[in-house]
């Protein structure tokens, strides 16, 4: 059976078994809006209505002469910032703006992978119970027989033991599943749906053969540029160079202060009384000199751990491919097990209608159920897998509110 005869038949199957009437269901597509709407609705805005300083403060001086009153002389003096000073500033404001903006953006793509991670975590498990508890079945109905032969021989009561402990770790495994598949209902249940009952998970998924023909093309494409890495990398970048930029016009800048003098005593001439005063400075490069030299090694080491952060990530690329390969592989190896333990199925249920022990029959039984779960544990790495690769790729930080578990980009 090949993956999309695979396909085909989980749908189907889905249709039969999947919660539906009777049901409370959580809906994926709604948990991960959700979540993402009440992330963004907690981030805080920048202030749009900053604006530098034109006057940086205002000084006001008085001092007196030999004590008198009349002879007092006050001071009045205007620091301010040059036009190029303001400008600067400005642009550095937008630029930690922006990198606030990449900042929130990876906060969001970190809650949608995750998002993504639990919701997969509760499907699978809920899978798994099924499997598990079809499982029990068989196993109980095989210890009523073998109950009923143990008189007879050593080996019976063996056999017996053997299988009442496997019932036993079958329960323990039971009982794992449904404590976590009840954390991961509380977790996943919308706040301000507190009061609304949920029992299951809706876990119908993308059909594995449409994830492996996404991969094909992902494959096909070439190696991609990190797309997260890109866009913290610009931002920096950006408030770097805006920050150098600020600090090169503060420490250039040349007209320093205004200032306005009036002294005593009072019945000299007004024009004896006032005087106006320009303070100028004459830029060596001595001020903010320190930080300049941190600001521009800053932004070349930022330029190098770009470098190295695409190294790691094209490993990391190459890797994700090669393990989701893998496990497609492994998939239809225990494909062809199942086909296999079909037909022996029905060889032996053939026999057991006319002669022989039930004991064949519930022992094939049992040993498909453990093989279709395993299938399922391969079928959960080939979905976390790809979850991942379309994290690397960046598609879930572009499109944060599709639910690429009901479809595969570009489909």
């Amino acid at each position: 059976m090949n993956l999309k005869k695979h396909a085909l038949s989980g749908i189907i199957l889905l249709a039969v078994h999947s919660p539906g009437a009777g049901q409370d269901t959580l809906n994926f597509s709604t948990i991960l809006a959700t979540r993402v709407a009440a992330l963004e609705k907690l981030s805080p805005d920048s202030d749009p209505s900053w604006k530098p300083a034109w006057i940086n403060d205002i000084e006001v001086r008085t001092e007196t002469d030999r004590f008198d009153p009349d002879r007092q002389e006050y001071l009045l003096r205007f620091n301010f910032n040059s036009p190029g000073l303001v400008k600067a500033q400005k642009n550095y404001f937008a630029s930690l703006q922006a990198k606030s903006g990449a900042d929130l953006e990876e906060n969001l793509n970190g809650l949608v992978r995750g998002t993504y991670t639990d919701w997969l975590d509760a499907v699978f498990i809920q899978k798994k119970q099924a499997l598990l508890e079809e499982k029990l079945a068989i196993m109980e109905d095989e210890a009523q027989v073998r109950q009923k032969m143990v008189a007879d021989s050593e080996k019976d009561l063996d056999d017996y033991l053997e299988l009442k402990q496997e019932i036993r770790e079958n329960n323990l495994q039971l009982a794992e599943g449904r404590f976590r598949k009840a954390e991961l209902l509380d977790r996943l249940i919308p706040h301000e749906e507190t009061d609304q009952a949920y029992d299951a998970f809706d876990d119908r998924l993308i059909p594995i053969a449409q994830i492996e023909t996404y991969i094909n093309r992902l494959q096909l494409a070439g190696m991609p540029f990190n797309p997260g890495a890109e866009s913290g990398f610009r931002s920096r970048k950006v408030a770097l160079e805006m920050e150098l930029a600020a600090e090169l016009a503060e420490a250039r800048q040349i007209v320093d202060f205004v200032q306005f003098r009036y002294n005593g005593p009072h019945d000299d001439p007004f024009k004896e009384r006032f005087s106006a005063g320009l303070g100028l400075r004459m830029p060596l490069n001595g001020k903010n000199k320190l930080k300049v030299a941190e600001l521009k090694l800053a932004t070349a080491s930022l330029e190098q751990d770009r470098q190295l952060d695409q190294y790691v990530y094209s490993a990391i690329f190459v890797k994700k491919l090669t393990e989701i390969r893998l496990y497609f592989d492994q998939f239809r190896v225990l494909e062809q097990q199942l086909n296999e333990l079909d037909s022996e199925f029905r060889t032996v249920t053939d026999r057991v209608s006319t002669a022989g022990s039930p004991i064949w029959l519930l022992n094939l039984r049992k040993t498909w159920k453990k093989a279709q779960i395993r299938e399922l544990e391969i079928e959960k790495e080939i979905y976390r897998k790809y979850i991942e690769l379309l994290d690397l790729t960046g598609i879930l930080r572009w499109h944060s509110m599709q639910n690429f578990l009901e479809q595969a980009p570009g489909e």
